[in-house]
């Protein structure tokens, strides 16, 4: 590919198949890191459907770099049932380490819904892939059991998850990934014949500092169902979800200082022990409910 140096880690998405998985063809969208600082590159939802392209994706091209690999996520179109979102749920992943040779790529036919593209220039520098989940799970266990009140139940396990570059949620930055954690409740108000149903969820953002990783809750939000006692319900969340926001930050900063870093970049689901190899290149499934993979630079 023509300066694709330039282009750092770069792609192509085809609307064809072309016959055959070494001639991609058809309409085409590129995309490209650049080759300096560059990390990430995006197609969200509302620019494939911009430019008429979401569920017409068929075939890609990934572009090996002169340094690391080109790793190509694509999403595919969630389910009716839930809000069209980007960069969520099921996903292929595609990896180029192989900066003389291009990697073309027919998608299978049960993953031919594209929604949107999300291009990550890896494996430029030495990395450690830590999970999210593993981290961050016995933090909240004691999180819970210190911070909310007899009468609040959890109902399941959290789900440990990302909001990658958000759209019009308030003080969150459209240019960043959020880690977030979500989890169902009850409260029982056992004297009252009572309980209802809520969930909570925390927005947490990572990032280097003086050569440490630290974080801190960047947004919380809580739902609770009609009813006569929904403002009681309300009165024993939010003070406790503001308090517990300022606990979580600070047992997040004591538990993230451990790792020195220079840098830190996020992959969707459980990629801990993936790795590629340097002239190789591979494909991998997995879904953005699975876990967030945390990679140390």
């Amino acid at each position: 590919m023509p300066g694709q140096d330039l282009l750092g880690a770069a792609a192509a998405l085809y609307t064809d198949l072309g016959g055959s998985s070494k001639s991609p063809k058809g309409l085409a969208q590129v995309m490209g890191t650049g080759s300096e600082s560059g990390r990430y590159d995006r197609l969200s939802y509302d620019d494939l459907a911009s430019s008429d392209l979401v569920l017409k994706i068929k075939s890609i091209a990934a572009f090996g770099p002169s340094d690391g690999a080109s790793t190509l996520i694509l999403f595919s179109q969630p389910s009716a049932a839930y809000q069209v979102a980007s960069y969520y749920g099921p996903f292929i992943q595609l990896t180029n380490f192989n900066n003389k040779k291009e990697l073309d790529f027919n998608l299978p036919k049960n993953f031919s819904s594209v929604a949107s593209a999300l291009l990550v220039h890896t494996q430029k520098e030495r990395e450690l892939k830590i999970s999210f989940l593993d981290q961050f799970t016995p933090q909240w266990d004691t999180f819970f059991s210190k911070h909310m009140p007899k009468q609040v139940k959890r109902v399941g396990q959290p789900s440990l998850s990302w909001d990658a570059f958000p759209e019009g949620e308030g003080k969150l930055s459209p240019n960043s990934i959020y880690l977030t954690v979500y989890q169902d409740l009850k409260v029982d108000f056992s004297d009252f014949w009572a309980s209802y149903d809520c969930a909570i969820q925390f927005w947490i953002a990572l990032f280097p500092k003086n050569g440490k990783l630290t974080g801190h809750v960047s947004r919380w939000w809580y739902w609770v169902e009609s009813g006569l006692l929904t403002s009681v319900v309300s009165a024993i969340l939010k003070p406790n979800l503001i308090l517990g926001a300022q606990a979580l930050t600070k047992a997040l900063q004591q538990l993230l200082a451990q790792f020195p870093v220079s840098n830190v970049y996020f992959l969707p689901g459980r990629q801990v022990n993936h790795t590629v190899a340097p002239g190789k290149h591979d494909v991998f499934k997995g879904n953005t409910l699975d876990d967030v993979t945390i990679v140390l630079v």
